[in-house]
């Protein structure tokens, strides 16, 4: 695998964490000159244009306290948006100021004012580091450090973020992240080209960098309309209901005082029954053909919910209780096979997890097989070596991988893919 940090126009010059925190703090004070209000008023308006008047109030608004949160816009509109004279308040400020700045703060602001926002695709999470990920614009490959980001990704997450390459060589994102769809890499790349054509024809001798920075508010566009709610189609046409998911939980007393404080969050106003035995010894009798959800010895199971409120109740309880759930089944069991998943022995529910991959296969080999519109009527096999509907096989194939493995899992239970790769021909791309 080629890791190139070297490519990043950063790393160069000598600073130290107390320079980037001050000299931050006094590149938004310099923002803050009523000479600049207007314009960087013009920028705000280029950069929620796209919210209205499509996203309700308290949908921008909560979008705008994640912006706040990871600081993206903000730095977009001070180190990226050009102003009137084509230079961007960073520039005004190193030419006003950066004489009177001390060595590093300067050092940061420099290598700071060559960095841009890209897309990245997650290659290989690297436990307890962070991860190796793909430039989807530039194709470069980076090993990426996030310590605090590493534990939430998988194979194949997008991510929007700004890269910097410190001194002491490592490469870390700067100002948060945006997260993206998997499986939306060719739709949101697909935008960026038209932009590309779009100046390229006004200005032919654009750089690569310099385009980047102009279009660094199209990242979030996008975010808005991935938020209103269009998301790539998923891979398989299936049923709404799983019939029954089971999970082993390490402490089912913990998941279980979560659940009857906050259910109604996680499922919103759909009537479900909660099933857990209370401290007085009563249990609650329901209809059986109703939706379940209920701690049984030390699996958690949920029978008949939708598959959207299943992820709810997934991403949720993995947030209160990290690594806590390991999903073990995802369809209707004997009770022979729940016995033997209730016994907490992964290897006694063998069976079970292989007529799971086995189902799981034969879905992978209908949908190759399977002709789809958006390909003109070419099933995903007959694209392989397409250029043109081949990326868009692949972003649906990450899609669902990507799915499978967000799913809490032992990680000898996790379904391999391989085989679909090697069979539309693109081993390689999945290295």
């Amino acid at each position: 695998m080629d890791l190139m940090p070297g490519r990043l126009p950063t790393g160069r010059r000598s600073y130290g964490p107390g320079d980037i925190g001050s000299a931050l703090e006094l590149l938004l004070e310099y923002s803050h000159q009523d000479r600049f209000g207007e314009e960087l008023g013009r920028g705000l308006d280029l950069l929620w244009e796209a919210a209205e008047p499509d996203l309700a109030q308290d949908e921008q608004e909560e979008l705008e306290a994640l912006a706040d949160e990871v600081g993206i816009t903000e730095a977009w509109l001070l180190v990226d948006f050009a102003l009137a004279d084509q230079w961007s308040l960073l520039d005004h400020f190193l030419m006003e100021r950066g004489d009177t700045l001390e060595v590093g703060q300067r050092n940061f602001l420099l290598d700071l004012r060559e960095t841009h926002l890209s897309l990245f695709e997650v290659r290989e999470v690297v436990p307890g580091k962070g991860f190796v990920g793909t430039d989807l614009w530039s194709g470069d490959r980076f090993r990426i450090s996030c310590p605090d980001l590493w534990p939430h990704l998988v194979r194949w997450d997008l991510l929007v973020g700004r890269l910097l390459c410190r001194p002491d060589g490592s490469v870390m994102f700067e100002f948060g992240t945006y997260p993206f769809p998997a499986g939306s890499s060719v739709e949101i790349r697909d935008r960026l080209r038209q932009h590309n054509d779009w100046l390229l024809s006004y200005e032919p001798n654009l750089s690569a960098r310099t385009f980047m920075k102009r279009i660094g508010f199209l990242f979030h566009h996008l975010v808005i309309e991935f938020r209103e709610g269009r998301r790539p189609s998923f891979l398989f046409p299936e049923s709404s209901l799983i019939t029954l998911r089971v999970y082993r939980c390490r402490d089912p007393e913990a998941a279980a005082l979560l659940l009857e404080q906050a259910m109604d969050s996680f499922l919103g106003i759909r009537r479900y029954h909660w099933l857990f035995k209370s401290h007085a010894g009563r249990s609650t009798q329901v209809d059986p053909e109703a939706p379940q959800v209920r701690i049984r010895g030390r699996c958690l199971e949920a029978a008949g919910l939708e598959v959207m409120d299943l992820e709810r109740l997934e991403e949720r309880l993995s947030d209160l209780l990290p690594h806590s759930l390991e999903m073990l089944e995802q369809r209707r069991m004997t009770i022979e096979a729940l016995r033997e998943i209730e016994s907490g022995q992964l290897e006694a529910a063998s069976g079970t997890l292989a007529a799971v991959h086995g189902n799981l296969r034969s879905q992978l080999d209908a949908w190759l097989h399977t002709a789809q519109p958006e390909f003109k009527g070419l099933s995903p096999l007959d694209c392989s070596g397409d250029g043109e509907f081949m990326p868009s096989v692949l972003d649906q194939l990450k899609a669902f991988e990507n799915r499978e493995s967000r799913k809490p899992m032992h990680a000898k239970a996790r379904y391999d893919f391989g085989w679909v790769w090697e069979r539309l021909g693109s081993r390689d791309e999945r290295a």
